[in-house]
């Protein structure tokens, strides 16, 4: 086996949550007389953070809003998000039964995602219930910083006790590509998700699983 840990990127990756970012992002433009996005402009701005997420949309459209108005805007962002996260979301074809498949050739399974922890952990626990050995969000009171810093790898390789050269990550990102070589560890690029295969090697991506079954020729 080539790896004893799996631990994996959240939107993009496992779960297809671009539709619910947008409207999201659509619904807090729109309440302040702003035009809305499609998705595809949307995907531009998704793997930071929400509150990146929500600032690169701004940029995007040349708005420029006082740092009162932009905290204000990101609460309503977030109060939305936090009650329609899932409304759309839904886990890409293939990647749960991947993962089963994974656990059980006998690795461990973690998930690291620059979402809130909160909200990380609920998606978790309707998704992937019995999979996961660990997951994390951005918690940065607690010294979680969110990706690319390593900081929620390194808490998963500490909380199980393994280290970085028996473990991948698994992302579809620049960021999760990034979060990789900060950790020390080998990553695999996935096909399916917010970015293009093209756009993965221009960020230093060199191993891709082109669908989730990949994976696990790619792990074992």
């Amino acid at each position: 086996m080539k790896y004893s840990l799996a631990i994996f990127d959240m939107d993009g990756t496992v779960l297809n949550t671009i539709s619910d970012i947008a409207n999201a992002v659509n619904y807090t433009v729109t309440k302040y007389g702003y035009t809305s996005y499609t998705e595809n402009e949307v995907l531009n701005f998704v793997g930071k953070g929400l509150k990146l997420t929500l600032s690169q949309a701004l940029e995007a459209h040349n708005i420029s809003i006082t740092e009162e108005k932009f905290q204000k805007m990101f609460a309503d962002f977030i109060a939305y998000y936090a009650k329609h996260s899932n409304d759309t979301t839904a886990p890409y074809d293939g990647i749960i039964d991947t993962m089963k498949e994974l656990k059980k050739q006998g690795l461990k399974l973690a998930l690291v995602s620059n979402k809130r922890h909160a909200q990380v952990q609920e998606l978790c626990e309707v998704y992937f219930p019995g999979l996961l050995e660990v997951c994390y969000g951005e918690d940065e009171v607690n010294g979680i910083n969110k990706k690319p810093a390593p900081d929620s790898v390194n808490a998963v390789l500490k909380d199980l006790n393994i280290s970085a050269k028996d473990a991948v990550y698994i992302g579809d990102s620049e960021i999760d590509i990034k979060t990789a070589q900060n950790a020390n560890m080998d990553g695999i690029a996935v096909a399916w998700g917010f970015r293009t295969q093209e756009f993965q090697k221009e960020h230093g991506a060199t191993v891709f699983a082109n669908k989730p079954s990949d994976l696990i020729e790619l792990c074992i």
